[in-house]
């Protein structure tokens, strides 16, 4: 990877920080701030997933096991809330 693209990317995950950190300090809400919280997140695991595990250049099977993953750990995280919902909390 070239140097200049590698600065790019280190810039946009501190901006992200930034981010992350300014919405900390904000009083957004009990609701909003978590959701703003993990879209940040999400950005930034995206960021890193496609230039440091190089799966914008990868194809086919590296990337269908990447998704792989994502749609277990989405899956994993709908039955949890899906336990935590039907609960009868005494």
């Amino acid at each position: 990877m070239k140097a200049s693209l590698l600065i790019w990317i280190y810039l946009i995950l501190v901006l992200l920080l930034g981010c992350t950190i300014g919405m900390a300090l904000l009083p957004l809400g009990a609701g909003l701030k978590p959701l703003a919280g993990l879209m940040v997140a999400v950005i930034k695991a995206g960021v890193i997933s496609l230039f440091f595990m190089q799966l914008l250049y990868h194809h086919g099977t590296v990337r269908l096991f990447a998704a792989a993953g994502v749609f277990c750990l989405l899956l994993l995280f709908l039955l949890i809330a899906a336990d935590y919902f039907t609960r009868h909390w005494t």
